[in-house]
């Protein structure tokens, strides 16, 4: 079995907010991007977005609004 973190499943859900058509995942139903959304959030938090100095849900969305 599968398991989705808390921190992937925020990452996804804000993506969908943001709507960024850039990113591979936007508009992608999430029996879809399930797969793909471990991989994608990894790529954000190794990127320097990924700022101590901000919640991880502003670290996000700086991340998919400069994606």
């Amino acid at each position: 079995m599968t398991t989705i973190y808390y921190n992937e499943f925020l990452f996804y859900t804000l993506l969908q907010e943001v709507k960024n058509p850039r990113h591979p995942l936007t508009n992608l139903a999430y029996d879809l991007a399930f797969g793909e959304i471990s991989k994608y959030y990894l790529e954000f938090y190794n990127s320097n977005y990924n700022d101590d100095n901000l919640s991880e849900y502003d670290s996000i969305i700086n991340y998919f609004n400069n994606y």
